[in-house]
């Protein structure tokens, strides 16, 4: 797996009326070999940069409502020492993993796998309420909800834009930050999962290519020598990791060659030197492949 800058053009400024935008610049990437969430040199969808694995700040058990402190054992390389559930555990029990930055992806080393029940992961956003990553945020999940088997897995999703911080805990174990809970929705462990380690992929976290200039990223064109299957688009998340932001670009499923505007409101924005993170977190089966992505940039 490899990936270079082809070239950075900067232009007065030129105005595309098909796609209502006015580019100053592009940069223009290769992400060589196949694009899937699960490729990368790391297999967790990096094809530019590289995320560096940070230890979460917190790692808390809620049994029936009361916590217990797991950071240490969560954080460090102690065999078989992190239960992620109740030895008997009950609708709304849950695991909570959290940092002081946002982070969009979780890796963990499964010492049991557990077996018979069903959870969903869940982020905390602005409005106050605990939301499911796999309903708009394209979860990935290799674990299968922590009962795939005894082996490390990852565990990502695309970065919320409403993900609010929050106080999490109670007189045992409580802090402030960037939560995922791993909850409890049918209470049916009959093994429970337990854990040797974990690490989140914080998106302040890794090196990127330099961004060439201030920009502010609107939108991208894109060609691959081999196109995906026709099930799934692939979706790719545009990281800065200076600022700890993102984005995503979506290539169409079975298409050659397309365009797409970023998904967000005003754009993704770049310092001069800011260091940009390229991460697939959906692809299809059949996987696009040798893509030529060309970000296009506004001042």
């Amino acid at each position: 797996m490899g990936s270079q800058i082809e070239s950075v053009q900067r232009y007065g400024g030129n105005h595309f009326p098909d796609y209502d935008r006015f580019v100053r610049g592009t940069l223009s990437l290769f992400i060589n070999g196949d694009v899937d969430a699960r490729e990368g040199s790391a297999t967790d969808g990096v094809m530019i940069g590289a995320f560096t694995l940070v230890s979460p700040d917190f790692a808390f058990l809620d049994d029936g409502g009361v916590f217990a402190d797991d950071t240490t054992d969560f954080t460090d390389a102690g065999t078989a020492d992190v239960a992620l559930m109740p030895s008997t555990e009950a609708v709304n029990d849950a695991f909570y993993i959290g940092d002081a930055a946002k982070f969009s992806g979780i890796k963990i080393t499964l010492s049991t796998a557990g077996s018979g029940t069903a959870v969903v992961y869940e982020y905390y956003n602005t409005k106050g309420e605990w939301v499911n990553l796999a309903t708009a945020h394209n979860l990935q999940d290799d674990s299968t909800g922590l009962t795939a088997g005894t082996s490390t897995y990852f565990i990502t999703w695309e970065l919320p834009t409403d993900w609010a911080s929050t106080e999490v805990g109670d007189e045992n174990a409580s802090g402030t930050g960037y939560f995922v809970r791993i909850r409890v929705t049918a209470a049916s462990f009959t093994t429970v999962p337990v854990a040797t380690q974990g690490w989140v992929l914080g998106v302040k976290s890794g090196v990127g290519v330099n961004f060439p200039t201030e920009g502010i990223v609107t939108g991208a064109s894109w060609t691959a020598d081999t196109v995906s299957g026709s099930t799934d688009d692939t979706i790719l998340q545009i990281v800065n990791l200076d600022k700890g932001t993102a984005t995503t670009v979506t290539l169409t499923k079975a298409t050659k060659a397309g365009y797409a505007d970023v998904d967000a409101v005003n754009g993704l924005a770049f310092a001069r030197g800011d260091a940009l993170l390229i991460q697939c977190i959906k692809g299809d089966a059949t996987e696009v492949a040798d893509v030529n992505l060309v970000l296009e940039f506004k001042q």
